[in-house]
């Protein structure tokens, strides 16, 4: 399977229709969010320390886990996932995974050129 690496990224980002494991880190989120659709493959969401979000999932073949400090992850029914990352705000969702997602903090990502 091929691996995904995005550097980092600010503002909006959607991400479709991907095959194989990502690596993405966001320093920050903008109003219209973040969405990951389609992707057959395992995500890993490496969060800057000041990203806040609501974190929504539906439609899942995998689970969703954290390694973030206070977060829980609820999960109303099967494939569906939750969560309040920080003091919440713009929208991470993600449709259509067949993986598992981890929101983890992120490092200093090198820039992106």
């Amino acid at each position: 399977m091929l691996e995904r690496q995005i550097a980092s990224t600010t503002g909006r980002a959607n991400f479709k229709g991907i095959n194989g494991n990502m690596f993405v880190g966001l320093k920050k989120i903008e109003l219209d969010g973040v969405t990951l659709n389609g992707i057959n493959g395992n995500i890993e969401l490496q969060l800057a320390a000041d990203v806040n979000a609501d974190f929504d999932a539906h439609g899942m073949n995998g689970r969703v886990d954290s390694d973030l400090p206070n977060i829980s992850i609820d999960k109303s029914k099967r494939g569906s996932y939750w969560a309040r990352i920080g003091t919440g705000g713009s929208g991470i969702t993600a449709k259509g995974i067949n993986g598992n997602i981890r929101l983890t903090r992120g490092q200093a990502a090198p820039q992106a050129e």
